[in-house]
């Protein structure tokens, strides 16, 4: 806490008007940083729920494949498998279209932070209210 309040200190010290608009921006970075938590970390356990149920299927075949063999029941099995897939797999492309929508909509945010904050420095070195070197 105390490390983050003298970086403030040194900021404001330094250039009080950019330091001013870099900290309004500051809560839009941090919420670019729970999205992203968010989409890595709320899509695994839904899939693996679901492939559980799918490697039952194939767990229970290969434990009895005497009698899989014995009624020539192979491909109704590796039908019953496939059947299992097909909601993860469905389920999985719809959950990466939206983590990839999300994962760019908060990188998006996260570089207009960072070319606002460049622009904001940009104006300023126009107007003459600082120099180059104390931006940079």
């Amino acid at each position: 806490m105390s490390l983050l309040l003298s970086l403030v200190v040194i900021a404001f010290s330094a250039n009080w008007i950019l330091a001013f608009v870099i900290l309004v921006l500051l809560p839009l970075v941090g919420l670019n940083g729970y999205i992203q938590l968010k989409f890595m970390k709320g899509f695994s356990a839904d899939a693996k729920m679901m492939y559980e149920e799918a490697s039952q299927v194939a767990n229970d075949a290969v434990g009895s494949i005497r009698t899989v063999a014995s009624f020539c029941a192979a491909e109704k099995v590796i039908q019953l498998y496939k059947q299992k897939c097909e909601g993860p797999i469905k389920t999985g492309i719809r959950q990466g279209l939206i983590s990839g929508i999300g994962f760019g909509f908060s990188f998006f945010f996260l570089f207009t932070v960072y070319a606002t904050s460049f622009y904001a420095e940009a104006r300023l070195v126009d107007a003459g209210k600082t120099t180059f070197m104390e931006v940079s």
